[in-house]
């Protein structure tokens, strides 16, 4: 089983931003690079939140899961919890941003859009699957030892 029993050192954490910052960004740059002319065509919003989004995630997100293991584990800092908070955050993020600021004229005609679009969804899942497996490599310990 997969846990971390003790706090992550500092340097765990270190690894972690790195992870989590320098992966995504790399897979949308991959994305970006297999077929750079799709962006005319406009799928390319996805590799784009890949390559923004994570310098400004993975911070917020290294806070709040240092804080909750401060706090005693108030939200299970378990692999699960960890990704679909960081996805469902994402979405609400990316989803709010859009709203707010869009025009009013294309929020009327495109809001479904704006907000159901799982773009964030999928960043958000990617940068918390990543900090989280990569702090957990740094700092590994199994339920067997």
């Amino acid at each position: 089983m997969l846990y971390l029993s003790r706090s992550p050192a500092v340097y765990s954490y270190l690894v972690a931003i790195f992870a989590a910052v320098a992966v995504p960004m790399g897979l949308g740059y991959l994305i970006f690079r297999t077929n750079p002319s799709a962006c005319y065509d406009s799928p390319c919003l996805l590799p784009l939140l890949l390559m923004i989004v994570p310098p400004y995630a993975v911070p917020v997100l290294t806070v709040l899961f240092a804080i909750n293991r401060l706090r005693e584990k108030l939200v299970p800092d378990g692999w699960l919890p960890t990704i679909i908070l960081s996805g469902f955050a994402g979405q609400i993020g990316i989803s709010a941003f859009a709203v707010a600021t869009s025009s009013p004229e294309f929020r009327d005609i495109f809001f479904s859009d704006l907000v159901s679009v799982p773009q964030g969804l999928i960043v958000g899942f990617t940068i918390g699957a990543v900090f989280w497996f990569a702090l957990y490599a740094s700092a590994w310990k199994t339920s067997g030892e």
